[in-house]
């Protein structure tokens, strides 16, 4: 099985990944990438591989940036199946229509900036029509059914628990059982069941979203709530909440269902300012096979979860316009969540400027959206071309969210059986290494951050327990644990070794443009002593013959790239070429000892 890296790489958007196997090549995901001007022309560029060749997608869940550009996919050639949850499904009706919607929307507004400077029309990303053909595709499955896309392929869906029918992948194919974890929920969060772990796999991509960061305790999301709504009544101004369209917005108004009718909070109007968001949460109606005990429990009691006195549903832009003219204490519920697009953008422009407003984050903001430069304490930001002076209350409420963070994540991996490697997407930089960190210091699994575009063989391997047995049979059990611990420390080290290679490929990628081409040499010789530090890190404590002198000579690679200026290219690629020739040695040794056991 061939794994390729095609979006979700050091960043939390565009997920898609290419799967090739003996018998098919397939997708999962196919999303849209979010954020900054430079992040959204991504979507833009041609698809690394041919729509057309593909035999399948399997999409973990309806999320924008996990399914965004299936209509294009379609569009350009694409005529397979869509395998997912059947909720997805019937999310993805929504979410790929009102994308389809922005799509067009912004194409026309382009077109009539782009006459007045006499530029060519740029047409939509893809229309209305390519989002319904797209829909054909989509085929439903349950939590635990086991099927098969194509012959000798085997995929089981389990409950991500981070929105209504998200999913984690269980792939078997070419004697192999890869994990692709989707987005793993929070499991405190309400409405929807907690994440499920499959029992084994071998390798596991697993998102990295809050990697190196705590949420607070599960009563905290429902007080900081209950405090900002009577903050906004005592105050008498607004509290204008961005909000995710799915997942977040049903939460949201669970929470608020609970504190308006035990008598919590005084009724307040609140208005949900959100088409999508609206037929969003009567998908979620329908779906009450998805939900917790807790949600199921209110159900069976008559309590009509996403509904209670002062809420009011805002379909047409006329109404949402009328919001501006308002007087007294009200909430405006509204996507996007990130800022990015949208109704939000409208009231935003309208009332950052008033002091009596509190714009209330609950959810991930990327890096380059205006949620973030909000977050980020900027004093003024550009909406759709005017200067807005930022004067309101910007406040996050960082109990909220529907991914795990970093203990969920590293516990969820823990029940997962049989991992040898763990490759870390969705998640920024800095999430990304510290979960990398933990990992690593735990030891039990390789963990590995790709690059965009970058490709991995994941090959059949023989597990200690299969060792266990096999020299059981042989030698009735004598000296077995012996051999057994030898080998799981020759099986990390060739893991170490391999990851020590791979990063020595990607340094020696990086130089050669640096040599050939980069305008910034000295940031380039920089960078690459920082992934040689990473090798040094691989190969510490490994001691097997030629490993200490090989960290020597890294060490010292290292430091001169450091310190020196952008010189002699030809002298490091001569040496780190030597580096990597040492490297495949140790590795042929572990091999060798390996097929000695």
């Amino acid at each position: 099985m061939k794994v390729s890296f095609h979006g979700a790489t050091r960043t939390v958007t565009g997920s898609c990944f290419l799967v090739e196997t003996a018998e098919a090549k397939f997708l999962v995901d196919c999303g849209m990438f979010q954020g900054s001007t430079e992040m959204s022309e991504r979507n833009e560029l041609p698809f690394p591989f041919s729509p057309a060749e593909l035999d399948f997608v399997l999409l973990t869940h309806a999320h924008i940036d996990h399914c965004g550009l299936l209509p294009r996919l379609h569009k350009e050639g694409f005529r397979g199946e869509i395998h997912c949850h059947d909720a997805t499904a019937s999310l993805c009706a929504v979410t790929l229509l009102d994308s389809a919607h922005i799509q067009e929307s912004k194409s026309r507004w382009l077109r009539r900036k782009g006459r007045r400077r006499g530029l060519r029309p740029r047409p939509p990303l893809y229309t209305t029509y390519d989002a319904q053909r797209c829909m054909e595709d989509f085929v439903g499955h349950e939590y635990g059914d086991a099927f098969s896309p194509k012959e000798n392929i085997k995929v089981t869906l389990y409950d991500a628990g981070h929105i209504l029918g998200s999913s984690t992948l269980s792939i078997e194919a070419d004697g192999v059982t890869t994990l692709f974890s989707g987005d793993v929920g929070n499991a405190v969060a309400p409405i929807i069941g907690d994440p499920q772990s499959p029992p084994r796999a071998d390798y596991v991509v697993v998102e990295s979203t809050y990697g190196g960061r705590q949420h607070g305790p599960p009563a905290k999301r429902r007080d900081e709530l209950k405090r900002a709504l009577l903050n906004t009544i005592k105050s008498g101004g607004r509290l204008i909440i961005p909000s995710f369209a799915i997942g977040r917005t049903q939460e949201l108004l669970y929470l608020m269902n609970s504190l308006v009718e035990s008598g919590e909070v005084p009724r307040i109007p609140i208005f949900l300012d959100s088409p999508m968001a609206c037929r969003a949460t009567a998908v979620f109606a329908r779906h009450d096979e998805c939900y917790d005990q807790e949600a199921q429990a209110h159900l069976d009691e008559g309590d009509l979860i996403f509904d209670f006195p002062g809420l009011q549903l805002v379909e047409s832009r006329e109404d949402s316009r009328a919001l501006n003219h308002l007087r007294g204490p009200l909430v405006i519920i509204s996507a996007s969540g990130m800022c990015t697009a949208g109704r939000i953008m409208h009231h935003l422009k309208h009332h950052l400027w008033r002091r009596d407003t509190t714009v209330l984050f609950v959810g991930y903001q990327a890096s380059g959206t205006l949620g973030r430069r909000l977050l980020d304490g900027n004093k003024s930001v550009q909406i759709y071309g005017d200067r807005i002076r930022v004067r309101a209350k910007i406040e996050d409420l960082g109990s909220f969210s529907a991914h795990a963070d970093h203990d969920g994540v590293m516990e969820w991996l823990d029940k997962i059986k049989g991992v040898s490697k763990v490759f870390l997407v969705h998640g920024e930089e800095e999430a990304l290494f510290a979960l990398e960190d933990a990992l690593a210091e735990k030891g039990e699994a390789l963990p590995y951050v790709p690059s965009l575009g970058e490709e991995v063989e994941l090959s059949s391997l023989e597990s200690v327990t299969e060792l266990r047995t096999a020299r059981e049979v042989q030698t009735g059990g004598d000296e077995l644990d012996v051999n057994v611990a030898l080998a799981n420390e020759l099986q990390q080290f060739e893991r170490s070794v391999e990851a020590a290679g791979d990063k020595l490929t990607d340094l020696v990628a990086a130089l050669e443009v640096w040599a050939l081409e980069h305008d910034d040499k000295l940031e380039a010789v920089r960078g690459c002593a920082h992934i040689l530090e990473d090798v040094v890190a691989n190969l510490t404590n490994l001691g097997l013959e030629g490993v200490e002198g090989t960290e020597r000579t890294i060490t010292t690679l290292a430091k001169e790239l450091s310190a020196t200026s952008p010189t002699g290219s030809d002298e490091a690629l001569a040496a780190l070429d030597n580096v990597r020739s040492t490297l495949a040695d140790a590795s042929e040794s572990a091999d060798d000892l390996l097929d000695a056991l």
